[in-house]
């Protein structure tokens, strides 16, 4: 792709609205010593404790109330005398925020690797008292982009969202997201190579690389073993000592390598950079077979709160990829920095609101608009973004927003497109006839049978698989079979039409379909010990001689799926047959041998060759049955391709 044209398609503007209710700052934090940029900075609005972090360049971007008489901004780094400053009345975007450095020698105290071990073990004991003990919502910006390299962009996409953390106490990953405003910019000619590659779960990623709360083997008690831990050097965070520490793998078994940084008075985790060894490239596989990670990394950094916990401050993730149809590798990156954190107002997000982590935040968002984020905090662009923000768009500007207190309108209920669904569930049918003696003669064999009156419900395996079509239609492929000795088998293909709405929050479908099924119906009537020869087949020893019913039908059927999560369904389907047409025969079947290579004949019980009585009385039909309705219930499985 073309720097050029990508000049001419993409703009991330960001400009004020003249209705905000904020004023708007940016600017760099530098070294104060070198005048290099600092990434990652943290800065933080006084008045009413939103703040934001610099990006990769030193640059930030922060929003400041209006009614806010000469706010305070105060910024801190690792390695760096904190600082605070006041904000001019006036909004700017050429703020130069100079940080000292505070990087202290390490006492020449010679620490050996077992001490240090503990050290970290004591970390992790502490981390119950360290970090919330409750779950606390976050409010943030979050960023994903796939890129060839610096310029050429295959997508970029954005959003603010919130994030409900858990308790820290315990391992876990089970936070919720919810987007509240998501934008994104596509090109169309590099899509085109990447039509079939999805990321999944990309703003999970404050759950899934949240190192602490997930217990990473560097972090874990029972696997630090694993890893040898160095003490480089003690450097500061607002005057706060804090260790820097790497870490590197012993067994092959490792999935990480990297630095961790540890406040000294508190014994807390507040920083780590971290590589992803061969062995945890190879548990990466995240596309399956059409990809894999040539590299990857993380970054993550925690910020104290009021209560003297730690929180997460913001995430960078990257790693390049090896696409089978591209000829070089692509960047995937995302991040997220926090600008909010509320600790009272942390009730579980409702379930039809949640980013699922089977999600593909591609999906989520739309074309942007050049005045999109109006009074959100944001994670400020790079030099490329910026430097092509003034261009026109050549595409249609839309936007999506998921927020009913910005747009003042009901939100939008965000739509998940499913592509084929697997169901899996149990199969009931009512039987529909009572006991009789049943005896069957030819020249070759005589078998007689009393069948008893059988169970008011016959239990069996019910399967299909849906294709989901265009305007909510579906095609499925259906199939039955019971347990026991009266056998079912059905297979039906059909077409259906979803009707979509909710119980509670929970989505909740009717589909209403028909289609043509092939069912057969046997039970058995007896052995036979002798070869036999039916219309020119011959069948050796040991023969099951079974009753048959087979009809064909027109089977309209009406599905309730209840949606569990994103990829899972529980549903109820209740089915009826409509004869057209139907065959009684008498089925001979080999009882040796494996399912494909056993030999079977039937003849219709009109055949001349049989004498067919039931209770006596010759009969052109055999005496079982079921109910035209039977039901099937179990679970789905939906896959988006």
């Amino acid at each position: 792709m073309k720097k050029e044209a990508i000049l001419i398609v993409f703009s991330f503007l960001v400009l004020p609205s003249a209705f905000s209710q904020v004023k708007r700052y940016s600017g760099v934090v530098i070294d104060k010593e070198t005048h290099l940029p600092i990434a990652w900075a943290h800065l933080l609005l006084k008045a009413n404790g939103t703040g934001t972090v610099s990006n990769a360049e030193g640059q930030f971007s922060i929003n400041v109330p209006v009614n806010v008489v000469s706010p305070a901004l105060k910024v801190s780094m690792i390695g760096y005398k904190g600082r605070s400053i006041v904000l001019p009345a006036y909004e700017t975007t050429s703020i130069k925020i100079p940080l000292e450095p505070d990087t202290r020698l390490l006492n020449e105290v010679v620490i050996k690797p077992t001490d240090v071990r503990e050290l970290i073990l004591e970390a992790v004991r502490k981390i119950p008292q360290n970090y919330p003990g409750q779950p606390t919502m976050l409010t943030g910006f979050y960023r994903e982009s796939l890129r060839y390299d610096s310029v050429n962009y295959i997508y970029i996409s954005e959003a603010t969202l919130r994030a409900r953390k858990e308790s820290y106490e315990d391992a876990n990953h089970k936070g919720q997201v919810k987007i509240l405003k998501a934008r994104k910019k596509e090109f169309e000619d590099s899509l085109q190579a990447l039509k079939k590659i999805h990321f999944y779960a990309g703003p999970h990623v404050m759950h899934r690389r949240d190192f602490v709360i997930n217990r990473f083997d560097f972090v874990n008690e029972s696997k630090i073993k694993n890893y040898v831990y160095t003490i480089e050097k003690i450097t500061s965070l607002n005057d706060q000592e804090i260790y820097e520490i790497s870490f590197e793998p012993i067994a092959k078994s490792c999935s990480f390598q990297g630095t961790l940084f540890l406040d000294v008075s508190s014994g807390a985790f507040i920083r780590a950079t971290v590589k992803l060894t061969d062995t945890g490239l190879q548990r990466e596989k995240r596309l399956g077979e059409f990809s894999r990670f040539l590299s990857r990394e993380f970054l993550i950094n925690y910020m104290q709160i009021e209560n003297k916990k730690w929180v997460i401050q913001n995430i960078w993730q990257q790693g390049s990829l090896k696409i089978n149809q591209l000829d070089h590798a692509v960047t995937y990156a995302n991040e997220f920095v926090t600008t909010e954190v509320d600790t009272t107002d942390t009730w579980p997000i409702s379930y039809d609101e949640r980013f699922q982590y089977r999600d593909f935040f591609i999906e989520e968002a739309n074309n942007l608009d050049p005045a999109f984020w109006e009074n959100f905090n944001i994670l400020k662009e790079n030099d490329f973004i910026r430097q092509i923000q003034d261009r026109e768009l050549n595409a249609k500007s839309l936007s999506t927003d998921y927020s009913p207190a910005i747009n003042n309108s009901e939100a939008v209920t965000i739509k998940r497109r499913i592509k084929y669904s697997v169901d899996l569930g149990l199969l009931s049918i009512f039987p529909g006839y009572s006991g009789a003696n049943v005896n069957l003669t030819t020249n070759d064999f005589n078998t007689s049978a009393v069948i008893k009156s059988p169970d008011p419900v016959i239990m069996g395996l019910y399967s299909s698989l849906d294709i989901q079509l265009k305007n909510d239609f579906i095609l499925g492929l259906g199939s039955t079979g019971t347990f026991g000795k009266l056998a079912f088998d059905n297979i039906s293909l059909g077409i259906g039409h979803t009707i979509s709405t909710k119980i509670g929050t929970r989505p909740f479908y009717v589909i209403n379909s028909v289609g043509f099924s092939y069912n057969n119906l046997r039970l058995p009537l007896g052995e036979i010990e002798v070869p036999l020869t039916i219309k020119g087949k011959k069948l050796d020893n040991d023969i099951d001689v079974r009753m048959q019913k087979i009809y064909y039908s027109i089977q309209p059927s009406v599905k309730l799926w209840l949606e569990l999560t994103h990829k899972w369904n529980f549903f109820v389907t209740a089915n009826f047959l409509l004869n057209v047409n139907t065959q009684d025969r008498i089925l001979f079947k080999e009882k040796d041998g494996f399912f494909l290579t056993r030999k079977s004949a039937s003849l219709k019980t009109t055949d001349s060759s049989l004498d067919f009585s039931v209770n006596g009385v010759a009969a052109q039909t055999v005496p079982i049955s079921i109910n035209p309705i039977f039901l099937c219930t179990g679970i789905t499985f939906k896959y988006n391709r």
